[in-house]
């Protein structure tokens, strides 16, 4: 069953429960004595559920602020990219296609959420948190500067077709921004 159609048949039933405790009849005794094990079971569970839940949202909060003060104690200077967020969240057009679980990965990284606690950390430390401009970060070569159009969906790890070096996307933009941060800090100090 689709994970939408099971919720609203979920609520159907809470709602039939919620209705049918108030209106009793003769006769109901069986099948209200199932609708009621069934609401306890499925309150437990939801409980059980949302309680899990709100301690894996603390467990990524603390992970991300204990990375966040150890990069601001210890370089002090923390570039990133500055990336739209907002674009990323807009739903693709139906011919694009995406893995559902590229979506879900996006939710659960939560990059906004670790992005306020980098901003916290630096501010608290007294560390620069700049954020920087860096134009197709992932098909330029962080070595070369070279340019190569390639789709990240047939392979996240590139060639570049200048120097021969390879790298994987999410580091080759990690790298470009570091090198655009250098340069900006240099800026700043002249």
């Amino acid at each position: 069953m689709h994970e939408a159609e099971g919720s609203s048949a979920a609520w159907a039933l809470l709602h039939l429960f919620e209705e049918w405790k108030t209106h009793r009849f003769a006769g109901d005794r069986y099948a209200f004595t199932k609708l009621r094990a069934w609401h306890k079971q499925y309150v437990h569970l939801w409980t059980w559920q949302a309680n899990l839940r709100d301690q894996l949202l603390r467990r990524r909060r603390e992970l991300y602020r204990r990375f966040a003060a150890s990069l601001a104690e210890r370089y002090g200077k923390i570039f990133v990219n500055d990336i739209p967020l907002r674009s990323l969240a807009v739903k693709p057009p139906e011919t694009e296609r995406i893995i559902p679980i590229q979506r879900q990965h996006r939710f659960i990284a939560a990059i906004s959420v670790l992005h306020r606690i980098l901003q916290n950390a630096s501010e608290k430390r007294g560390a620069l948190l700049k954020r920087l401009k860096c134009e197709h970060a992932t098909i330029t070569c962080h070595v070369c500067g070279a340019v190569d159009a390639w789709s990240p969906r047939t392979s996240l790890n590139q060639r570049c077709s200048k120097c021969g070096r390879s790298w994987d996307e999410d580091c080759n933009a990690a790298m470009r921004a570091l090198k655009t941060g250098v340069t900006f800090a240099a800026g700043v100090r002249a």
